[in-house]
């Protein structure tokens, strides 16, 4: 009948609307740390690499801004409590148009500047809970870089102590309780990336556009030495789900 057609109709209509605005209110959780676009190396970098990449970069439809990074897993130590965690090292001059930390902070200034004497670090609001720690408060983090060397020759793996200067809450769990930023040269020591970088990070004006701005890439750098992913690859099940 008309009428069932009518109310079959209405009950679709309130079903996509329930799910798409889920679907959005995930996909902002999701994205708060987040780039829109990643492109990483898929060998050991060179320095002349970065030049030209960077002139490709800067052409890049849309672009609001890009920064080199490393990323890698460490535990993150203090009085005899151990998490492994993800750190990140970011440049800070582009940090916050990248990756929108400080809207996120609740505790500390979150700031990493490197005068001072100790480096700093932000950690998730579960994490900083999981280690037991507050804004000032200091973290040892450990990388297994360079754990052949401690195994062979009875050295030390490469051990950095940190202020934490702020503690954030990003809406999502595992963000919140797994990853820590701290500056680009301290995690490229830690991880042992010596000057070269894991590759690039991009925000643009519009995550609408990141699909465009991954096939002008794609078409500009060579695919056996670049990977780019966008930040729907990130998660890809999760949306595909969606």
């Amino acid at each position: 009948s008309i009428m069932g057609i009518t109310l079959w109709v209405a009950a679709l209509i309130v079903v996509l609307s329930v799910f798409n605005g889920f679907g959005s209110l995930v996909t902002s959780f999701l994205m708060n740390f987040d780039p829109h676009l990643r492109v990483e190396y898929k060998m050991e970098s060179k320095e002349d690499d970065y030049i030209k990449l960077k002139s490709i970069l800067d052409s890049t439809p849309d672009l609001k801004a890009f920064a080199p990074f490393v990323s890698g897993k460490v535990l993150a130590f203090n009085q005899g409590i151990t998490e492994v965690i993800s750190l990140k090292g970011i440049e800070l001059k582009n940090a916050d148009a990248i990756y929108g930390i400080k809207e996120s902070i609740l505790f500390g200034n979150g700031e990493l500047n490197e005068n001072h004497e100790t480096p700093g670090i932000i950690i998730g609001l579960r994490l900083a809970d999981h280690l037991q720690v507050l804004v000032d408060d200091t973290v040892t983090v450990i990388s297994p870089a360079g754990i052949e060397k401690v195994i062979t020759q009875f050295g030390m793996p490469n051990t950095q102590r940190f202020v934490v200067r702020g503690i954030f809450s990003s809406q999502n769990n595992d963000y919140d309780a797994g990853l820590a930023f701290c500056s680009l040269d301290e995690a490229q020591y830690l991880l042992g990336y010596g000057k070269s970088y894991q590759g690039f990070e991009i925000k643009l004006n519009n995550s609408n556009n990141s699909f465009k701005a991954k096939d002008f890439l794609s078409s500009k750098l060579d695919e056996n030495v670049f990977e780019i992913n966008t930040w729907y690859d990130f998660h890809k099940e999760l949306y595909s789900v969606m």
